[in-house]
């Protein structure tokens, strides 16, 4: 212990404080959000999802519909009461084969759904 420097105390309670304030400022804090899932719709059928990340790596919208396994399901963000729009980055996937079959208003990206409250579904890998 004699040949402890006055400096090396320095920097060892400096470092300690480093720490300590790390471990309060991010430790503790959650400034991340925590999503509770992604909203979806059903673009045939109008129903509503609530699309769970569960064990997969990522959500690839369009996502596969759990029984027919055709990517039908696209994100979407509500507009006012039962009426939602999809983003505009997935124009591309709504050619005129997919918007046939779809109960998407004529030339917008928006779509009535069929209930308010959606059905849950969790991706697996």
């Amino acid at each position: 212990m004699d040949n402890i420097k006055p400096w090396q105390i320095i920097l060892f309670v400096a470092a300690i404080g480093v720490l300590g304030f790390s471990v309060w400022k991010f430790g503790f804090s959650s400034s991340v959000p925590v999503t509770d899932g992604y909203l979806g719709v059903d673009i045939n059928t109008g129903e509503l999802y609530n699309i769970q990340k569960g064990k997969a790596r990522g959500v690839p919208f369009p996502v596969k519909h759990p029984e027919s396994g055709d990517r039908v399901i696209y994100p979407v963000e509500q507009v006012e009461g039962l009426l939602y729009e999809i983003p505009a980055g997935f124009e591309s996937y709504l050619t005129s084969d997919v918007r046939e079959n779809s109960k998407l208003r004529s030339s917008s990206m928006q779509i009535e759904v069929v209930g308010e409250d959606p059905i849950r579904y969790v991706l697996m890998p």
